[in-house]
């Protein structure tokens, strides 16, 4: 890892021959490119910081890991509610690593776990010095309904080969565009149906208005009741098509007590 300050420089050359990488340290990392020219072979010491021990448990002042990165992250459809993500990771040391994705829509603070549950997320992907290609699949079904465009988050975490922890994660952020998922949304306006008081022999009623605010159409399978006293107009299943304002459904409520108080439909 380069740094715009270094700590140490030496003098300034016209050219030189050739570049040589090295490991100051002892941790197995590349940390420092260094060449000269019709000049004394030059040693580097560090011994203000003691070498890394190979020991995890107990570590010492080793250099800054150099963690994956992403170049580049290209993102297309691959099927209804999937999209393929495609990307190129590097590392100068070639140590694996395993993704983290994530998303959120224009203007959110939170970031929200992509689902990767189909691309075998939790296996280790390669990097490389001169790069790597690989994929993933984004299942994107459950994405929650919004016009705002979404930016996608990318994160390389490795555990290093030679060192005790990571120093940092590098992050690559992509925009996507809007996201919307195939599938049926339903809705109701109102929480709960409220009866009004009911005497023997009457019968009240109250209309329960479901809504398809999806992509795709919706079928009611069942509509569960909470008394046996309660009866309904439609009778299930049947479909809301996509576009369509709403369905009514009629309940019910028949008294056969004295007086039948109030009661709440949860819907």
């Amino acid at each position: 890892m380069f740094s715009a300050n270094p700590i140490w420089k030496s003098n300034e050359m016209d050219r030189t021959a050739g570049v040589s990488w090295a490991d100051i340290d002892g941790d197995g990392d590349l940390d420092v490119i260094f060449g000269n020219q019709q000049d004394r072979n030059v040693g580097h010491y560090g011994k203000k910081n003691p070498p890394y021990t190979g020991n995890p448990l107990a570590p010492t002042n080793q250099l800054v890991n150099t963690n994956p990165h992403f170049t580049s992250v290209r993102i297309g459809n691959a099927a209804n509610n999937l999209r393929t993500v495609v990307f190129n990771s590097v590392d100068v040391e070639s140590d694996p690593f395993l993704l983290l994705m994530e998303y959120q829509f224009r203007g959110e603070v939170a970031w929200r776990r992509a689902d990767l549950s189909g691309s075998n997320a939790t296996d280790l992907y390669s990097a490389l010095p001169a790069g790597v290609t690989d994929s993933v699949v984004w299942d994107i079904s459950l994405v929650p309904f919004d016009s705002r465009d979404v930016v996608v988050r990318m994160k390389a975490i490795e555990n290093p080969v030679h060192v005790s922890d990571i120093r940092s994660i590098h992050s690559f952020q992509s925009f996507v565009g809007q996201v919307l998922p195939i599938r049926s949304e339903i809705s109701t306006p109102a929480k709960a149906l409220v009866f009004e008081t009911v005497t023997v022999g009457d019968t009240v009623s109250a209309g329960l208005i479901v809504s398809n605010t999806g992509t795709s159409d919706l079928t009611i399978l069942d509509v569960l009741l909470p008394s046996t006293e309660m009866t309904i107009d439609v009778v299930p299943p049947f479909d809301i098509a996509v576009g369509e304002l709403a369905e009514a459904i009629g309940i019910g409520q028949e008294a056969r007590r004295d007086v039948f108080q109030s009661h709440a439909v949860q819907s």
